[in-house]
């Protein structure tokens, strides 16, 4: 199975979904019949999970694979991962811990149809929402346009 782009999906990639707007991971893969049956679904599919950190187990949205293209699902790039972390790193230190044994959800803050800034959702063990920090993207990171 390949993203849009060709390359090849794999399970646990880090990837943007939701027309850009969501950060995720490949959960499972399910191309033959066999494995997709088995969800009790009649074509070849995608197990997307946008809890981090990934760890497979808390279950996920399943698309079918005709619909990966309009769902913008794309693998981070290197320097989008790099960047994130940084991101990981300044929101931990806003909210005055580490996140780890938190599980969150992590959206892009857009604005004008640019991602501007990485949005944390902290969970609590209800899976509600109790806590959301935004950071903004640095200026290099952000494309410039100029006018013709």
């Amino acid at each position: 199975m390949n993203y849009p782009d060709g390359s090849v999906i794999r399970s646990g990639d880090l990837i943007w979904w939701d027309e850009g707007a969501c950060v995720g991971h490949v959960g499972e893969i399910m191309e033959e019949s066999r494995q997709y049956e088995a969800w009790g679904l009649d074509e070849p599919s995608l197990e997307i999970n946008n809890v981090h950190p990934f760890d497979g187990s808390s279950g996920g949205i399943v698309y079918p694979l005709w619909v990966l293209e309009s769902e913008g699902l794309s693998k981070f790039s290197d320097p989008e991962r790099r960047e994130l972390e940084l991101a990981l790193s300044e929101a931990s230190r806003r909210a005055g811990r580490s996140f780890e044994g938190l599980k969150y959800v992590i959206r892009a803050g857009i604005e004008n149809c640019k991602r501007v800034a990485w949005v944390f959702i902290l969970l609590g063990d209800d899976w509600l929402a109790v806590e959301q920090i935004v950071v903004p993207r640095p200026p290099e990171s952000l494309p410039h346009f100029t006018s013709v």
